[in-house]
């Protein structure tokens, strides 16, 4: 008569792949920070007569500019409170990378008051979903005892965003701009793939193994010896 061997028990030994996965959500905060402070070094430019659009824009435009991205993130956050749970939190920061691409292409090709301000509130839209997404998804992965430090990150993130197109403005010409930053949101794509989805998303679709699998992921998951 066989004995069935026991099974290894489960060893949590570091949360590396938390503050990794975390970090890489928040890349799309960053390049969000990028989006929320371009007013600053653009508004200059395009309000003089050496403005890249058909006509200089007005002091009245130019708040319309400032404010509209506000709009913008009340309607990002009434939708997205829909779209995430059938999404789940990966897919839907993923999803939000696109507003980001077609804000910057938009600022690059835009030659009208219109088509900046289009390009604002679609970016607010973005700002207001990708706040929640995010939050989201770190409330989905991180331990109790780091979920405080991880969540504050996506703040962290956006200031230094900002900071940089301060910095970036005052060094670069303005057509320059958005063909740097819109590197940004494609280089969160391109690593945040890589993460798996949250345990609690594939729970939800009660597939149960494949949540076993993202959960020994994020948990730093190794097999006793």
């Amino acid at each position: 008569m066989t004995t069935k061997e026991p099974e290894k028990p489960f060893q949590w030994p570091n949360a590396w792949n938390q503050y990794f996965a975390v970090l890489a959500a928040n890349i799309l905060q960053f390049a969000h920070g990028c989006i929320t402070g371009w007013p600053s070094p653009a508004l200059p430019v395009l309000t003089s007569e050496n403005s890249p659009l058909v006509k200089p824009l007005t002091i009245e435009e130019s708040s319309w500019i400032g404010s509209i991205n506000c709009i913008g993130g009340l309607c990002g956050s009434l939708l997205f409170g829909y779209v995430i749970p059938i999404l789940g939190s990966k897919r839907a920061l993923l999803v939000l990378t696109i507003p980001s691409i077609i804000f910057w292409a938009m600022i690059y090709f835009s030659i009208n008051f219109n088509h900046i301000l289009i390009a604002r509130f679609i970016a607010g839209c973005a700002s207001g979903a990708m706040q929640s997404a995010t939050m989201l998804y770190v409330s989905e992965i991180a331990n109790d005892d780091i979920r405080g430090r991880l969540g504050s990150f996506w703040l962290f993130m956006r200031t230094v965003g900002v900071l940089f197109i301060f910095i970036a403005g005052a060094m670069v010409e303005y057509e320059y701009l958005p063909c740097i930053c819109v590197l940004f949101p494609i280089l969160f794509s391109l690593v945040f793939v890589m993460m798996p989805i949250t345990p609690q998303y594939f729970l939800q679709k009660e597939q149960i193994q494949k949540a076993e699998n993202a959960l020994k992921y994020y948990k730093g998951y190794r097999e006793s010896s």
